[in-house]
């Protein structure tokens, strides 16, 4: 488990929680065949355990550049054997094991080759065999590799895209987050994540912060 203020905690019984280290982290991901958690956070430390979450090892960062990156999501795929990792405003990383971390680049038709960019989420899809990413000014990137990606666009949509989810069961792709002034859908559903569909409402401008 991973908290905003007391880093990474850890229980064996539900009942009683342990903090570990005192960094701030925002996302975990878990490989079986690796035996090996990932988490994420702020100031883009990445930290891994091989213990089911005893120790941890600070193994990247990117804290002592002269930009703050704070990494917000992280997702793993077992058939690539690969992790994924999204910032808000450094773009896409992606590791083969948890440790050496590569910067990767998806096009934008508006604004060309993109290696910062904010992303919130990202995810992996099992059944379509997906990473899906989502973020700042309506961004949705697509990779089948986590090496090449792909920018996907949402009827125009410009808010801030908080997470991106997938049900296997229904095929679906889910979307939840800000309005902007020039829209007022919050969320979208896409089959493939390519097309994808506004849920009208009458919420109004309301904000989505997860799904």
């Amino acid at each position: 488990i991973t908290q905003y203020t007391a880093s990474i905690i850890k229980t064996t019984d539900n009942i009683k929680f342990t903090g570990r280290g005192s960094n701030t982290f925002n996302y975990l991901a878990y490989s079986v065949s690796q035996t090996k958690v990932v988490s994420v956070g702020n100031l883009g430390c990445i930290q891994l355990s091989t213990d089911s979450g005893q120790t941890w090892t600070q193994v990247y960062s990117l804290s002592g550049s002269n930009q703050v990156i704070n990494l917000t999501s992280i997702a793993y795929s077992p058939s690539l054997n690969l992790f994924v990792t999204v910032s808000n405003n450094s773009g896409i990383y992606s590791s083969p094991d948890g440790v050496s971390w590569t910067q990767q680049i998806f096009t934008n038709a508006m604004m060309g080759n993109l290696p910062a960019s904010s992303f919130q989420s990202v995810i992996w899809a099992v059944t379509p065999a997906l990473f899906v990413a989502v973020g700042g000014a309506g961004t949705i990137a697509t990779s089948p590799d986590g090496v090449h990606w792909t920018n996907r666009t949402a009827n125009g949509a410009v808010g801030t895209f908080q997470q991106v989810v997938y049900n296997s069961s229904l095929n679906l792709f889910l979307i939840a987050g800000g309005a902007s002034t020039t829209t007022m859908n919050n969320l979208y559903t896409s089959s493939d994540a390519i097309t994808w569909t506004a849920i009208t409402s009458n919420w109004g401008d309301t904000f989505f912060r997860a799904v």
